[in-house]
């Protein structure tokens, strides 16, 4: 059991509390991956972590950082993001990584459901060129 948990963050001005400085939405979601990084660090038992739209609030930039750290985690980690977050580049870097690659589409004579079906490997563009 965990007690006390505070967490922190290293600025220029010296350490404060995560959220002390109003976080904008891509902040928290950094500072929320680093959270569950490190719970999952200390933890005795293992569980999958779902990360659900990990990249929406984040800049190119962060988006590369936070894609490079995932297979860093550990364990199970299953990644429900939206095609334009994530590049052909991200996808294929992290191929090494990947068991299965499914994608959630709409059905098209029922537009109130949908199905879960393999990915077709087909890439979409992210916006950013790639």
């Amino acid at each position: 059991m965990f007690k006390g948990i505070y967490l922190e963050l290293s600025t220029f001005q010296g350490r404060r509390p995560a959220w002390s400085l109003g976080a904008s939405a891509g902040q928290s979601s950094i500072i929320s991956l680093a959270f569950v990084a490190a719970l999952r660090k200390k933890s005795r038992n293992e569980a999958p972590i779902i990360i659900d739209t990990p990249l929406g609030m984040l800049d190119w930039k962060h988006t590369d950082t936070a894609v490079n750290f995932w297979p860093k985690i550990g364990g199970q980690v299953i990644i429900l993001y939206q095609p334009k977050e994530l590049d052909k580049k991200s996808i294929i870097q992290l191929e090494p990584y990947t068991s299965l690659h499914h994608e959630a589409k709409r059905h098209e004579d029922k537009p109130d459901c949908s199905y879960i079906k393999p990915w077709d490997g087909e890439y979409e563009n992210r916006g950013d060129g790639e």
